[in-house]
């Protein structure tokens, strides 16, 4: 879990590996936390 909290890791690896595990469609609530991490905050 370790790796998920790594915020050295540039944003859109993040979004590579939480895209990679398509486990359940994104609510609308992390959609606007991501932007809200992208574009600072």
């Amino acid at each position: 879990m370790d790796q998920y909290l790594d915020f050295e890791q540039p944003i859109y690896h993040v979004l590579k590996r939480l895209k990679s595990l398509k486990a359940v469609p994104p609510p609308k609530n992390l959609s606007k936390e991501l932007n809200r991490l992208e574009f600072g905050s």
